[in-house]
């Protein structure tokens, strides 16, 4: 993850309420967007420490198990290939900082 500028959404203000690891503007006018850069720009060390953290919590092995229990073996195929099983372990494990 990296420090992020997001669109004015509910899930948006949801994750940045969970994760504060970016900024909402208050409108799509260049100086609001501007303005949030700048709170991105003047708080960018902490950003940064804060993304390395949240990225343990989210990746795809984070969420993976619970998809495919919720989804079930059918929606996924009952027992993946050789491609997407290597995918799979790759990426299940957290990226090295």
């Amino acid at each position: 993850l990296a420090p992020m500028l997001l669109g004015d959404t509910a899930a948006h203000r949801e994750f940045l309420a969970r994760e504060p690891i970016g900024a909402i503007p208050a409108s799509r006018a260049p100086e609001a967007i501007l303005s949030a850069l700048s709170a991105l720009r003047a708080d960018y060390p902490s950003l940064v420490e804060r993304c390395l953290s949240a990225r343990d919590r989210w990746h795809w092995g984070a969420f993976s198990g619970g998809l495919r229990e919720a989804l079930g073996t059918a929606a996924l195929g009952t027992a993946p290939g050789p491609a997407e099983a290597e995918s799979d372990a790759a990426l299940q494990s957290p990226r090295p900082r």
